[in-house]
């Protein structure tokens, strides 16, 4: 009886939403008492009959949506869970809610059980799941969250398995746009949204954010929560163990704008305060570094001088930083270099991870790139 109405939703998808229903045809119907309400895993969508029975029809539709959603965003594939290292799996399955939400209340137009995780604030079609997470995780307060499906079924598969998941999705993602498309029906807003999502573009922002909080090595990155207590509706800010130290450098030779600088500054700063304990410590450099200091969360940014940062000219030389950094015994988590990557590098590389934040087209040798 549920598994009918389940499909009767499906054919409503055809009539009204053509990509949602195209999406939703390849997720097989299998009922699971195990699962509390409806979960999916890239290939079934469970659902416990008991939930089913207590939804409208106009519900029925939301969770439909929102389940489709997470295959759409690349949460429960392969994929999903590579990104979900590194994470606070807890906040991170907050994030996905809320992206899922966006799609499912905004781009659809359906309606869900009261309480599911929304807000206006990521409706406006540049958040990702990603980006979500790190705008909760600054936020460092309890926030009670409901969770209306079950993602306990999320990673359940070989390495394999997850990625033929992956590949799966996105052929099916291309055909369902394409047949919406063909019949007039793929809304300007979905259709930029899928483009992103088949060859997504992150900001600098982000991949910083992904960089610095990847360095930690305490195995609150991994924790394992138990989903069962998902329903209390409460995500709690990350506990580290270990003292987060950070290397922030900049070419002052007139690549860099002091409102650049700042921030880029800002930016990591506001990163660096997910952790209890870190320590900053500042290079600027043209052919020789004439400016460093190390700050601590005691100081924040009011404590930087960066004006002083500022100062220079004349040629660039990327190795007196890592020279430095040998010479003084500096022991970095991590890089952090803001450049037009336009200098002499060191032929080695060190033996810290180094992102390079470039303005401009210049390359690197090394290290990984990305975009100011």
């Amino acid at each position: 009886m549920e598994a009918k109405r389940i499909t009767k939703t499906r054919i409503t998808f055809l009539r009204q939403h053509p990509f949602l229903a195209v999406l939703a045809l390849k997720l097989i119907v299998k009922e699971n008492k195990d699962v509390p309400t409806m979960g999916t895993d890239g290939r079934y969508l469970y659902y416990n009959s008991d939930f089913v029975k207590s939804l409208k029809d106009e519900q029925l539709l939301g969770i439909n949506a929102h389940e489709v959603s997470h295959c759409l965003f690349r949460h429960c594939g392969l994929e999903g869970i590579e990104r979900m290292v590194g994470k606070q799996e807890d906040v991170w399955m907050a994030a996905a809610e809320y992206i899922a939400n966006y799609f499912v209340i905004d781009l659809c137009g359906l309606k869900l059980t009261n309480g599911a995780l929304y807000d206006k604030k990521y409706s406006d079609g540049k958040w990702t799941t990603e980006a979500i997470y790190y705008d909760l995780l600054k936020q460092s307060k309890k926030q009670k969250i409901q969770i209306i499906d079950d993602h306990s079924k999320w990673g359940n598969f070989s390495a394999q398995e997850g990625k033929k998941i992956d590949m799966e999705w996105k052929l099916a993602i291309a055909q369902a746009a394409d047949f919406a498309k063909r019949q007039g029906k793929l809304p300007a807003g979905l259709e930029r949204l899928i483009g992103e999502i088949l060859d997504p573009q992150l900001p600098w922002q982000y991949i910083l954010a992904e960089f610095v909080s990847g360095q930690s090595k305490d195995d609150y990155t991994w924790r394992k929560q138990n989903k069962r207590h998902f329903h209390l509706g409460y995500i709690t800010p990350a506990i580290y163990s270990e003292k987060l130290v950070i290397g922030y450098a900049t070419d002052t030779s007139g690549s860099m704008s002091e409102k650049e600088l700042a921030e880029g500054l800002s930016e990591l700063i506001a990163i660096c305060n997910a952790f209890p304990s870190y320590e900053l410590h500042l290079f600027a450099c043209d052919a020789a570094v004439h400016h460093y200091q190390v700050i601590t969360q005691m100081d924040g940014i009011d404590g930087i001088d960066i004006k002083g940062m500022i100062k220079g000219g004349g040629g660039t030389d990327f190795r007196p930083v890592f020279e430095k950094i040998n010479e003084d015994n500096i022991q970095l988590s991590a890089l952090v270099y803001f450049t037009d990557a336009y200098g002499t590098f060191p032929d080695e590389e060190p033996d810290f991870p180094v992102l390079w934040v470039v303005k401009g087209n210049g390359e690197v040798p090394w290290g990984r790139r990305c975009e100011l």
